[in-house]
C-alpha cells in the first residue's frame, strides 16, 4: 500500500508539474500574442502618423499653391476692376458733360456755362425767373433808383421793367450818365434823347411822331431784352396821361428834320 501511495504521489506531482508547464506555455503564448498585437499597433500608429504627415504636407503644398494663385488672381481682378471703373467713370463724366452742355444751351443758348452772360448765373436772376414777373406802380418803381444799394436798379420802357443792377456803378447809379432812367418809366426820353429837359423824363409819348417814337422805343426794348446782363423783372402800371403834353424837344425835332 505504501508503494501505491508513493506512485499516486509521484503521479500527482507529475500532473502538477505538467499543469504548471502548460500554464507557463500558455502564458508565454499570451505574452507573445500581446507583444505581436503591440507591434502591430505600433506599426499601424507609425503608418497612420506617416499618412497624416503626408496629408498635412499635401495640404500645405496645395494651400501654398492656392495662395500664389490667389495673389495673381487678386492682382488681375483688381486691374480688371480698375479698368471697368475707369471706363464707367469716363462714360459718366462724358454723359454729365453732355447733359450740362445741353442744359446750358437750353437756358443760355450756349453750350458752355463759362461763356454765358453773367445774368444766367445771378441768384437774383434765378429768383426773378422762379418767382415770375412782378407788377409795380410808378411810386413803387421809384424806390429802385440805384441810391439804396440793398435794392436792385430798375428802369422801365413802355411799361416793361428791366433789372439793370449789373451796371449800377457804370450807368444807372447816383452821379452816372443814365441815372435819370433809374426808378422811372422814361419811354419818352428813350425816344427823344433829350436828357437836359426834365419834362422829357416821362412815359407820356403825346406830341411825338407816333411811328418814329414807337420804332425807337421798340429798338430800346429789344436792346434791353437781349442784353447779356439785363433781364425783364416785371411791368409797371402806367397811368393815363392827363393835361397838356410835354413840350417838344429841339434836338429831337432836329433829328427828325435831318432824316
Amino acid at each position: 500500500m505504501h508503494r501505491s501511495w508513493e506512485k499516486k504521489q509521484e503521479q500527482r506531482l507529475k500532473d502538477e508539474q505538467l499543469k504548471a508547464k502548460l500554464k507557463e506555455l500558455q502564458e508565454e503564448k499570451e505574452a507573445e500574442k500581446r507583444a505581436k498585437i503591440e507591434r502591430i499597433k505600433e506599426r499601424r500608429a507609425k503608418k497612420e502618423e506617416k499618412e497624416r504627415y503626408e496629408r498635412l504636407a499635401a495640404v500645405m503644398h496645395a494651400k501654398k499653391h492656392r495662395l500664389g494663385g490667389v495673389k495673381k488672381s487678386h492682382f488681375y481682378s483688381s486691374s480688371i476692376a480698375f479698368m471697368i471703373f475707369l471706363l464707367y467713370g469716363t462714360q459718366m463724366a462724358l454723359g454729365m458733360l453732355a447733359l450740362s452742355s445741353i442744359l446750358s444751351y437750353i437756358v443760355t443758348n450756349s453750350f458752355f456755362w463759362f461763356s454765358v452772360p453773367s445774368k444766367y448765373l445771378s441768384p437774383r436772376y434765378i429768383a426773378d425767373m422762379t418767382r415770375g414777373p412782378r407788377e409795380f406802380t410808378l411810386e413803387q418803381l421809384a424806390a429802385f433808383n440805384g441810391i439804396d444799394r440793398t435794392l436792385p436798379v430798375y428802369i422801365s420802357i413802355n411799361g416793361t421793367v428791366f433789372d439793370v443792377t449789373a451796371a449800377r456803378d457804370e450807368h444807372y447809379g447816383p452821379g452816372c450818365t443814365y441815372q435819370a432812367f433809374s426808378g422811372r418809366d422814361c419811354t419818352r426820353l428813350f425816344a427823344t434823347g433829350c436828357f437836359e429837359h426834365r419834362e422829357q423824363h416821362t412815359h407820356d409819348m403825346r406830341g411825338l411822331d407816333n411811328t418814329e417814337a414807337a420804332m425807337r422805343a421798340a429798338r430800346w426794348l429789344e436792346y434791353f431784352a437781349n442784353h447779356p446782363r439785363y433781364w425783364r423783372a416785371g411791368s409797371v402800371k402806367l397811368p393815363e396821361c392827363m393835361g397838356p403834353p410835354p413840350p417838344q424837344c429841339d434836338s429831337y425835332n432836329q433829328k427828325l428834320s435831318n432824316k
